[in-house]
């Protein structure tokens, strides 16, 4: 749209017009790479390329919509091989999605006494490397200091526990939190880290986020 070169922008409202105009049923998003080169051949050697690829988006935006298409609007619908063969709606398909494993796991919101909560960072490399967290354990890396994690239950005073108090998606697992908020001034001799006064000025990934939304809502 640019620069006028003789191509096709293909963004979803396109993959959803050449699906239906080639009736292509294989699912997304295994056909993609068919979609895209559908979609680049129908604009091929345009005279006015520019005005082509905005006129294909803007018909998937405002006729071939994702719901009750507006077929009989369309200026392609002669041709369209999804109407002709009534499937135009059921198109494009998509896979199932799969359920994603579960994992339960343990935060600590451990406190001084005097306003200042501990963090720690994780690992440079894997799961949210080099993020902070509060320390946790039972879902990721396994940490060297975590039986002292689970020691802090037994040696320090426990404020309060919330069971499942926390969910949260990853890309490859779900993962269900229970958050112990426990007063340990001696935490640091244990468990490396630190202690914050606030945590916002950390950077905190979106899961500690939410553990700690619920604690200061809770407590």
């Amino acid at each position: 749209i640019a620069f006028d070169e003789n191509i096709v922008a293909v963004d979803g409202n396109v993959e959803r017009v050449a699906a239906r105009f080639f009736a292509v049923s294989e699912p997304m998003p295994k056909s993609k790479p068919l979609l895209k080169e559908l979609a680049l051949d129908m604009g091929y050697d345009n005279p006015a390329p520019s005005d082509f690829t905005q006129a294909f988006m803007e018909l998937g935006a405002t006729i071939c919509t994702p719901k009750s298409p507006k077929c009989t609007l369309c200026p392609w619908m002669e041709n369209c091989e999804g109407r002709q063969k009534g499937i135009a709606s059921d198109l494009p398909k998509r896979e199932a999605k799969k359920n994603k494993p579960k994992r339960q796991g343990e935060v600590f919101w451990v406190i001084d006494g005097k306003g200042a909560v501990f963090v720690r960072k994780r690992p440079p490399k894997g799961l949210l490397g080099g993020m902070y967290e509060f320390p946790s354990m039972g879902w990721s890396a396994d940490h060297k200091d975590d039986e002292a994690l689970t020691n802090l239950l037994d040696k320090e005073i426990v404020e309060a526990v919330y069971k499942k108090a926390v969910r949260h998606v990853f890309t490859h697992f779900e993962l269900t939190l229970d958050i112990h908020v426990v007063k340990s001034p001696n935490i640091q001799d244990e468990v490396s880290g630190q202690w914050v006064k606030d945590p916002d000025q950390m950077a905190l990934p979106s899961v500690m986020q939410k553990v700690k939304r619920f604690v200061e809502k809770s407590l």
